[in-house]
């Protein structure tokens, strides 16, 4: 795997030196982890933080603690992994400080944004490292599509409350066959993005070249699961890291494809099968690839349950039509994992929008398990080690490991158990700060 991008190793390096790793430890004991690998749950165990990292893990009694450490006792609680939600859309104008504070106690510690004013971002990230503001860290994409994104109010200035990346600027590239990938890349990781996103209405060519160029200069790219024109197969066959919402999978079955702001009006929901051959053959080449599917159910069910049509025009259709979409997607996502794809949790609306309200990740993990079939211990995976995958991050975060950021949800329920359970938070633990939920 290719490491973070330069800016995010500088920032690390800079935050996780001097007084912080002075910092006298803590100890968390008679905890039962769970290490986000997916590995059964272990009970009685103690988990050591010094400064902001993650310095022992053990069963308790089995080493003396380190001098002068701290002492939490937490028997009957459950630590596992801070969530990590790979599809959101802070930055925006529309997202105050008040949401990222209940995003992070409410158990999501690192995000991944899709969409954003690059300006905006680079200071949130900035502030969010380094515990000026209550938020989860930050890591964020810049946005290449064609000309429809012109025309789409969340590419540009005018969209998500003032807060899209503006088409033309350092983070949103309206380009055609003739683009130079080199230049866009290059522009993109001076703004400290991690990804390059892949939007819309560019050919399978610039999508396979910007892709080669983003991995030479160390960035991820990811990608919506159809680009209109290239279907799902191009757009695996290009290389890229990640591919978002399950549902536009089905158009892998039509002969040929409508401009991007048909996506929903005119596709195959309701008579694409996820064992479809075609499709099935896209999954493979994923599993094979080790590319991620970032399948957003919650989006595709809030669809459904929503009681007000969208704001956007392209999904104002029949609600059978959503119908369709949310369970295409609940049962390829089912199939992906029995084919060995990997799963990222992510919701493409982060939620934690009034006071008292969690984040939709939570939901998210809910249909993983009650409508895609997983296990809760793969669901808590998903939102975790295979989200931390996404943005090539899971050297430093994701699962409960010594010389790991001590990143960290101590429950009073088992989550195993009850995947709702991930609600019932007691602490949040970012960076080796502990914070009491109440």
């Amino acid at each position: 795997m290719r490491p973070p991008s330069l800016y995010h190793a500088i920032l690390a390096t800079l935050l996780t030196s001097g007084a912080a790793a002075q910092e006298t430890p803590l100890a968390l004991t008679g905890v039962t982890v769970i290490d986000g690998t997916g590995a059964p749950p272990r009970p009685n165990m103690t988990v050591v933080i010094t400064g902001d990292r993650i310095t022992q893990v053990f069963a308790t009694g089995e080493r003396p603690l380190p001098p002068n450490t701290r002492l939490r006792e937490f028997p009957g609680h459950f630590v596992m992994p801070g969530l990590i939600d790979a599809h959101v859309h802070v930055g925006m104008g529309m997202v105050t400080n008040g949401t990222m504070a209940r995003l992070l106690r409410g158990g999501v510690t690192t995000v991944r944004n899709m969409v954003g004013n690059c300006s905006v971002l680079r200071e949130m990230a900035r502030q969010a490292a380094a515990g000026e503001i209550e938020s989860p860290d930050i890591y964020y994409s810049s946005v290449v599509g064609g000309e429809e994104m012109r025309a789409d109010p969340r590419g540009t200035t005018r969209g998500r409350g003032g807060g899209g990346p503006g088409v033309g600027s350092e983070c949103g590239h309206v380009v055609g066959d003739s683009v130079d990938p080199v230049a866009i890349v290059t522009t993109s990781k001076g703004a400290g993005v991690t990804g390059m996103k892949l939007y819309a209405a560019i050919s399978a060519d610039v999508a396979r070249r910007i892709t080669e160029e983003a991995h030479r200069q160390g960035l991820v790219v990811w990608a919506h699961a159809t680009l209109f024109p290239p279907r799902p197969s191009d757009v695996v066959n290009a290389g890229v890291d990640v591919v978002s919402h399950a549902a536009y999978l089905s158009w892998e079955t039509v002969d040929s494809l409508p401009s991007y702001r048909n996506r929903v009006k005119g596709a195959p929901f309701k008579s694409a099968k996820p064992t479809d051959p075609a499709i099935e053959r896209v999954l493979k080449t994923m599993a094979e690839r080790g590319t991620i599917l970032d399948a957003t159910l919650w989006l595709f069910q809030a669809q459904v349950t929503s009681p007000t049509p969208s704001p956007n025009e392209d999904f104002q259709v029949d609600r059978s039509i959503l119908q369709a979409a949310a369970k295409f997607a609940f049962d390829v996502t089912r199939r992906a994992r029995e084919l060995g794809v990997l799963v990222s949790a992510g919701t493409d609306g982060q939620g934690a929008a009034t006071e008292g309200s969690l984040p939709n990740l939570h939901a998210e993990l809910d249909l993983l398990v009650n409508e895609s079939g997983f296990s809760p211990l793969e669901a808590i995976r998903s939102a975790t080690s295979i989200a931390a995958r996404t943005m090539r991050l899971e050297a430093q975060v994701g699962t409960v490991a010594e010389g790991k950021q001590a990143d960290l949800v101590v429950l009073r329920s088992d989550p195993t158990k009850a995947i709702s359970n991930t609600r019932d938070i007691a602490f949040v633990v970012k960076r080796g700060r502990l914070m009491e939920v109440k």
